[in-house]
């Protein structure tokens, strides 16, 4: 019988490799798949326990977090860590209002969240004055520009108090 004939345990390997036609046997396991997870990126642990469970719905509670511990025990998943990342990668853009909230999203801890916002470089209105100072750099104009322009700083993250201070500075340096 020639190759092509065959097929059928190449096909298999072949669609298992490409991501198609995968079955809960084909999936590899728990801990291979949060392995491969945790190398392409950090995890919080809840938010790698939500993919493992999407992933291997049909797994016992127990085994997911016996599969947890230890990756967390090999040094493999870190919440702090996790958390000092996204601070580090965010910091620049966020508020420390809306970076604590999309860390408790991922199910970090509050102690690894306040420790990794205790990081941030620089006080909060320099942080907001930079990103206000990207976007826009100029003083509003009128009424509409300039609620534009404080929802922006809010959607970031920065409370009403700094995006005035941001104001107070940015006309300080224009006069």
């Amino acid at each position: 019988m020639r190759k092509e004939e065959s097929g059928a345990p190449e096909d298999a390997l072949r669609q298992t490799r490409s991501g198609k036609g995968k079955t809960p046997s084909r999936r590899g396991s728990l801990l291979a798949e949060a392995v491969a997870a945790l190398a392409r990126r950090e995890y919080a642990r809840a938010e790698l326990r939500r993919k493992l469970r999407r992933r291997f719905p049909d797994s016992a509670e127990p085994e997911l977090e016996a599969v947890l511990d230890r990756l967390e025990s090999l040094g493999y998943l870190s919440d702090e860590r996790f958390a000092e990342k996204f601070v580090r990668q965010k910091g620049g853009r966020l508020g420390a209002a809306r970076l604590r909230m999309e860390l408790r999203q991922r199910g970090v801890p509050a102690e690894a969240a306040e420790a990794a916002l205790s990081q941030l470089g620089g006080t909060e209105e320099e942080r907001a004055y930079q990103v206000w100072s990207k976007k826009f750099g100029n003083l509003p104009e009128d009424e509409r520009e300039r609620g534009r322009q404080i929802r922006f700083l809010l959607s970031r993250g920065f409370g009403y108090s700094i995006i005035r201070d941001v104001f107070d500075r940015a006309r300080r340096g224009l006069d």
